[in-house]
């Protein structure tokens, strides 16, 4: 019943119709994509071990032997087809058969190690250089190159039949036996004007002198190898003929010209020939306006570096601010950042190991030890990298757009079967197969809307390339997708409240980053790419959310990156493309079933990161110290009592969590007042807490006892009783008789009290002993406990307060102290009680220079008026 009810949703229609315009895409993706893709025109049918066959035997014939393996590659000119795409219909053009063999955009490069260096670099490790030629075969295996960056000779001898079909000399085939290495010093070459080339008479005594080749011989060398390689000889015709030093030997570098090139394009083929009649060197050399291209180039690439590092310090300084503000989800962060810092190095290492192989046919411990060195350099640096955009998209959007992350939450929780999470991955592969027709659509439509391909195949650059394409994808759609989309769109919306400026923001940024891993031809076809790719994919964003916009992306890239797979079919990349398509096909299965059976929206709980519920709870414990502060405060006198001959000042400066401060006046009857002053011990609401049941004890026991021990002791009984271990208040409570100006007061364990004479000018220090309430059983404390009493006269005082007052401290971390209290005390005892706090409260923000308060801060002023 699910299913149908749910087909016959509008829900479940759109969805239909956007899987049968994937599926349509998708067809005629693989119609349309050969028209924009030059590999198209290109012809892989020789095979890597054919091509490697072929030129291990051409090498032979050239006489370069090697006891290694040869490597073949299948490479693309990437310069002449940017070249040519932009003057020629590619395809067309390519596909005549004097035109290929004159521009071979697609060739076999077939590296043949002929010997290993090896240098001792510092203790423990070396420095390898591999001597090797490179033999540049066309699409059918024939020879059209070879590159000898080191200059290695091939072996000794004459070149018999070279000397023969070049120049018809007939020389004898054991004129040098055993003497092959004398080949080089008995020809030379000499191209000064007038110089004439004559066969020698090989059977006279003469020989022994050396023989000189003019300018026509080495041409002619040069022509011979030029008509034996796959370059249309009669095309070309001899541009120069020039002396050139070879591995400590003359050879002559002939320049052969393209006669009448079919398109703008020129091209050049030198060949470098030595006087034994060997090949040196043959190399293609094309020319193009490189200084307008280099110039744009580079003016491109200057604003996106500029882009990049900028981005980085801004990156740097949002996650220091939500860092400190606790707006980051650490948890996803690490995830993420544990597994590029996994796959990265794993992906560098397997092609650096695999380039190695090739390079030296073997592997060895000492680079093996330095790459895995640098690579760890590179986990930590990925790890960071993507611990930071991770930690700062899901921050910005969290707070932005939370809907968007709504899928990649389901997956966060563990919640793999349901509707929501369906949707994202039928939509995503669905609307990722759309923009990858619609892609290929923009490139046809645009003038010269062509890509250039790599220069290499995937495959032929790493081990199990099929596993690492596929991680490089996942690793670097994930990166770019959350900057340009959680990150920046993010802080778009957050900022402006507006979604229009979602696809202008989104094409400038794509446009800064370059993030394809391909080129194209021209900047119009970049512009359009990106252009489309921002209105797509900006329009994904705000209909659906970030996994769709993250699948869609990566079905795009994948399929893109995977298409010389089924282009060059049985080429290293095929497995790639058949392991995506399998993985294409699983995805939309597990999605397909997740939207018909899996869970609905609404039986599925909400997700919310461990961060936001760390602030909520402390935000809602800041409410409720708020709310214990206020009752705290309205625990205390709002007044001070008018007693006679009493002038009574007081205040209570609470700091920012509620404490247990606590001071009160409580009227015995006309002539007694009792007055109280005490600290709970801890903070928080326990604090407050007791500090009322406390206010409530003296209250009742006022008017039952008239000894300010007996108050004491009772107050202590019936505490003890009630709180929990180790919790307690020191106190100090006397009465002050209005009849005789005395003051009678019991300390438990608070402050000592503070006594100015007036009259001797002098400030007591009264400290009875006594334990702090709650401290210890009845007897004990009825044991220590003791009363005092001090006769006022007119202008003395009486100080109470709390370790709030003495135990404030500075920024340089130093106690107010006592001492500093009582200096403040001797030098204003002429005041008023009320002016005396004034002073006191003023001297303590003067110290404190505005440090925040930890503890409250309580005092009491009592001064005889008379």
């Amino acid at each position: 019943m699910k299913l149908y009810s749910m087909l016959g949703s509008d829900t479940a229609r759109v969805d239909l119709g956007l899987v049968t315009a994937g599926a349509v895409s998708f067809i005629l993706f693989f119609w349309i994509f050969p028209l924009v893709h030059p590999y198209s025109a290109a012809d892989y049918g020789l095979g890597k071990q054919n091509a490697q066959r072929t030129a291990v035997e051409i090498a032979g014939e050239l006489r370069f032997q090697s006891e290694f393996e040869a490597v073949s590659r299948f490479r693309t000119e990437s310069e002449l087809l940017d070249s040519l795409q932009n003057q020629v219909g590619f395809s067309e053009f390519y596909s005549n058969p004097l035109y290929k063999s004159l521009y071979p955009v697609f060739y076999w490069r077939t590296e043949i190690l002929l010997d290993r260096e090896v240098r001792q670099r510092t203790i423990g490790f070396q420095e390898r250089t591999a001597r090797s030629i490179y033999l540049n075969l066309n699409e059918e295996g024939e020879l059209i190159g070879l590159e000898n960056p080191h200059q290695l000779l091939s072996l000794p001898g004459i070149r018999n039949s070279v000397f023969r079909e070049a120049l018809g000399w007939d020389i004898p085939d054991d004129l040098f036996s055993g003497r092959e290495e004398e080949v080089l010093t008995f020809f030379q070459f000499d191209l000064s004007a007038g110089v004439e080339t004559k066969e020698p008479d090989w059977a006279s005594s003469e020989k022994a002198l050396p023989v000189v080749l003019g300018s026509a011989a080495a041409e002619k060398l040069a022509l011979y190898y030029l008509e034996k390689s796959a370059w249309p000889a009669a095309h070309f015709e001899t541009e120069s003929a020039e002396m050139d030093s070879f591995s400590d030997t003359e050879a002559v570098l002939v320049t052969f010209l393209l006669s009448s090139p079919p398109s703008d394009q020129q091209m050049r083929v030198q060949i470098r020939v030595l006087p034994d009649g060997s090949l040196g060197s043959m190399q293609k050399e094309y020319a193009f306006d490189a200084d307008v291209i280099s110039n744009s180039a580079n003016i491109l690439s200057a604003l996106q570096s500029i882009a990049v590092l900028v981005f980085v310090f801004w990156i740097i300084v949002l996650l220091f601010i939500r860092f400190r503000q606790r707006l980051v989800d650490t948890k996803a962060a690490i995830l993420v950042a544990v597994l590029a810092g996994f796959i990265i190095p794993a992906i560098i290492i397997l092609s650096e190991l695999y380039s190695y192989q090739q390079e030296f046919g073997e592997l060895d411990i000492y680079f093996i030890s330095g790459l895995l060195v640098g690579t760890g350099f590179l986990a930590a640096f990925s790890s960071v990298g993507y611990f930071t955009v991770t930690a700062i998209s899901d921050s910005i959007t969290r707070q932005a757009w939370k809907e968007k992350l709504r899928s990649v939450d389901l997956l966060r929780s563990g919640h793999f079967f349901n509707v929501p999470l369906g949707r994202a991955i039928v939509r995503g592969i669905s609307w990722g197969l759309i923009f990858s027709l619609l892609w290929v659509l923009t490139l046809l439509v645009i003038p010269g809307g062509h890509f250039t391909p790599a220069e290499e195949l995937y495959g032929d650059s790493t081990y199990i390339p099929y596993i690492t394409l596929l991680f490089e994808n996942a690793v670097f759609g994930l990166l770019i997708t959350q900057i340009v989309f959680l990150i920046f769109v993010g802080m778009i919306r957050k900022s402006f409240h507006s979604e229009l400026l979602i696809f202008p923001a989104v094409l400038l940024i794509l446009l800064l980053l370059d993030p394809l891993p391909f080129s194209f031809s021209n900047y119009s076809a970049e512009f359009a790419t990106y252009a489309v790719a921002a209105l797509f994919f900006g329009w994904i964003y705000l209909r659906d959310d970030f996994l769709t916009l993250l699948i869609s992306a990566l079905v795009y890239l994948t399929l893109i990156t995977t298409s010389p797979g089924w282009l060059l079919f049985h080429s290293p990349d095929t497995l790639g493309f058949i392991l995506f398509i399998i993985i294409l096909v699983a995805a939309f299965i597990y999605g397909g079933t997740n939207l018909y059976k899996g869970k609905s929206a609404e039986e599925l709980p909400d997700f919310v990161p461990d961060y936001l519920l760390e602030l909520a709870s402390e935000n809602r414990i800041r409410q409720e110290l708020q709310i214990a502060r206020k009752v705290q405060q309205s625990f205390l006198p709002s007044e001070t009592p008018d007693a006679k001959g009493l002038d009574i000042a007081a205040i209570c400066k609470p700091a920012f969590e509620t404490g247990g401060d606590y001071y009160d006046f409580i009227r015995i009857d006309k002539e007694r007042l009792a007055i109280a002053i005490g600290d709970v011990s801890g903070k928080g609401i326990q604090a407050a807490f007791f500090m009322t049941f406390t206010k409530g004890l003296l209250h009742a026991l006022c008017n039952e006892y008239g000894s300010a021990t007996e108050v004491m002791k009772r107050t202590n009984l019936i505490f003890r009783k009630n709180a929990r271990k180790g919790t307690f208040i020191s106190l100090i409570f006397g009465i002050f008789n209005e009849r005789d100006s005395e003051f009678h007061f019991s300390r438990a364990g608070h402050n000592p009290l503070l006594f100015y004479s007036a009259r001797e000018k002098q400030l007591h220090v009264f400290q009875p002993q006594g334990l702090a309430v709650g401290m210890a059983d009845h007897e004990t404390f009825s044991k220590y406990i003791t009363e005092k009493v001090i006769k006022l006269e007119k202008d003395d005082i009486i100080i109470l307060f709390t370790d709030g007052i003495v135990e404030a401290v500075n920024k340089k971390r130093i106690l107010y102290g006592e001492k500093r209290l009582h200096q403040i005390i001797r030098k204003y005892n002429r005041l008023t009680a009320a002016e005396i706090i004034g002073k006191i409260e003023k001297d303590l923000n003067i110290f404190g220079e505005e440090t925040e308060q930890y503890d409250d801060m309580t005092i009491v002023i009592m001064k005889k008026t008379r």
